[in-house]
């Protein structure tokens, strides 16, 4: 792997599996002298058993003719033999499907029973007792009622939240003592409400949700209009994925690809029904992802989720305020961030007493050569260390990292006493401070980073460089790729683009979707 993919060995890969393997093996010869036999064995294997992985999977490749991947274009209704039973082509398609099985339709619903049937899956509630008595009265007028009450908007905006991944949390809510609100993540929640309610198109909808914030000039204006407050908040679709990186300690680099990664992956799921993540590392082997698409598609969100620039989630929220009243806010803010402080500093200064208690009794454990630099870097600050300081700490975390329960335990009783009363003192500050109304948006940030494609995933070996693009197995001529800036509002054009094979796969998944929503 290290010696790379040489002219000599590219010359054998047109032969066959184990005249292949061969030839590597002759290679890797030359690569591992001096190593005992066995591993040259090993590798032999592990090629082998490479070669026959492969054989039965695949990837697809970017010129498949597989139906899910092709624009959209009329189907032929087909025949069916009971006639009488098809009331719109679709009950055609069905039922040609249950004829040729030898089954035919089960016999027609009353209106009562069906009008039941449409309410618990328009609104998820049972008809009025009006309702129910006159059931036949006008379906289709029963029908138009029930498509524009306020519950169908709930009903059915639970089915696009699911399947987006929204939650009310921050982070993981694996652990209840460290559950984090977001507030203002309701509003999202809302959004998504009301534009079903407002029978909003559905490619307005995808392009609001994925580019809302370069649909209006937000940045410059005093304080926010009803439409920008609603493209803002629009984005939310955008911060679903976990994002802990509030907490110093998991602010780091590979955090950040993650988090980015993830809101990708997210993506795919939702809107092209695909899974992405194995393309992190390799060619999908069962998509037809390959790993460069992966990290082209990705592009598009680097400069709003910039890993080089990285925005915390506490300053990623936009408050949605008139800038004269934010500037009240921050300074009221302000002020108690400094009483704050003082409370910090001192149970700073207590950890670190602790902490080198803690290093003397721990650093044994660590291989002498690397436990002076192990010492330094556990004793910097984390925000100030270096990657290689906190590559180090990493490698030995399990001796040099003191989480805050283990600080804890370690505490003498007046220590203890002491920590409790600067926790209490904090908490009656921050009582006091002032909360405006929050809005979880998605925006741009700094100069976006050139993207290259990760060897294994890890972020600090990229290999070529990629530009925004779609798969190219979902890429149609005439279509135009993301430029420099609004990448994320021309990759939301590609996926609603008419008769373009983007916006055909989006429509597919979403009908699915609908389907087994109503029937399962």
């Amino acid at each position: 792997h290290r010696a790379g993919w040489t002219p000599a060995l590219r010359r054998e890969a047109g032969k066959t599996p184990v005249a292949f393997v061969l030839a590597l093996t002759k290679l890797a010869a030359t690569q591992i002298t001096m190593r005992p036999r066995q591993h040259l064995a090993l590798f032999t294997l592990c090629a082998l058993l490479g070669f026959a992985s492969r054989s039965g999977s695949a990837p697809v490749t970017a010129a498949t003719n597989h139906w899910a991947f092709q624009p959209l274009a009329p189907q032929g209704i087909p025949p069916v033999r009971d006639k009488s039973r098809v009331r719109n082509p679709v009950d055609a398609f069905v039922l040609a499907r249950l004829e040729a099985t030898g089954l035919r339709l089960a016999p027609a619903a009353p209106p009562s029973v069906l009008f039941r049937r449409l309410s618990f899956d328009l609104t998820g509630l049972p008809p009025t007792a009006e309702q129910a008595r006159s059931p036949a009265a006008n379906i289709r007028q029963r029908l138009g009622e029930l498509l524009a009450s306020p519950q169908f908007g709930e009903r059915w905006a639970r089915w696009w939240l699911d399947a987006a991944g929204y939650v009310d949390v921050m982070g993981m809510d694996n652990d209840a003592g460290t559950i984090k609100l977001g507030d203002g993540k309701w509003r999202y929640r809302d959004y998504v409400v009301q534009s079903l309610n407002a029978d909003k198109p559905f490619d307005r909808f995808l392009l609001e949700q994925l580019a809302g914030d370069e649909l209006a000039d937000w940045r410059g204006a005093d304080t926010f209009t009803e439409e920008m407050r609603a493209l803002l908040v629009a984005t939310g679709f955008l911060r679903v994925a976990p994002d802990d990186t509030d907490e110093s300690e998991i602010n780091t680099a590979a955090n950040h690809h993650a988090h980015l990664q993830q809101t990708v992956e997210n993506l795919g799921q939702t809107l092209l029904g695909l899974t992405l993540n194995c393309a992190r590392c390799h060619d999908h082997k069962y998509e037809p992802v390959s790993q460069a698409d992966y990290y082209s598609l990705l592009a598009h969100f680097v400069p709003a989720f910039n890993p080089a620039a990285w925005l915390q989630p506490k300053d990623r929220v936009l408050a949605d305020l008139a800038k004269p009243a934010k500037a009240d806010f921050d300074r009221h803010n302000a002020a108690l961030d400094k009483e704050v402080e003082v409370f910090r500093q001192q149970q700073q200064a207590m950890r670190e007493r602790y902490r080198d208690q803690f290093l003397e009794a721990r650093l044994p454990q660590v291989p002498a050569a690397l436990r002076d630099e192990a010492q330094a870097a556990a004793r910097t600050p984390f925000e100030k260390r270096t990657e290689d300081q906190r590559r180090l700490v990493g490698r030995f975390e399990r001796f040099l990292r003191q989480g805050l329960d283990d600080f804890k335990a370690t505490l003498t009783p007046a220590d203890k006493a002491e920590w409790e009363r600067l926790d209490r003192a904090i908490a009656a500050v921050n009582v006091r401070r002032k909360a405006p109304p929050l809005i979880h948006a998605v925006y741009d940030h700094g100069q976006p980073p050139p993207v290259h494609v990760l060897r294994r995933g890890e972020y600090d070996k990229p290999a070529e460089q990629v530009q925004p693009a779609l798969p190219a197995v979902l890429r149609s001529a005439g279509v135009q790729p993301a430029s420099a800036s609004g990448r994320r509002l021309a990759l939301a054009r590609q996926l609603t683009a008419p008769d373009s094979r983007a916006a055909a796969l989006v429509a597919r998944v979403l009908v699915n979707r609908v389907w087994q929503q109503l029937f399962g």
